[in-house]
């Protein structure tokens, strides 16, 4: 009975490790999308005159300004 519980322990342990091995292709994604949300907001900045912070969300795409 031990041994079956080990077994399935360490089988969801190497799933879980492979899931979550994250490819080098997204890093380059999410750094392309940051500089473009930047330079999204700095042109809102100059467009509006707005003088707080602006926020971004790479996973939706949008400006949240707070």
């Amino acid at each position: 009975m031990k041994q079956r519980v080990l077994i399935c322990l360490l089988l969801m342990m190497i799933s879980t490790m492979i899931l979550a091995i994250q490819d080098n292709g997204d890093s380059e994604e999410y750094r392309r999308k940051t500089q473009e949300l930047n330079q999204l907001g700095e042109r809102f900045k100059a467009e509006t005159g707005f003088r707080g912070e602006v926020m971004h969300s790479t996973t939706t795409m949008r400006l949240h300004v707070f």
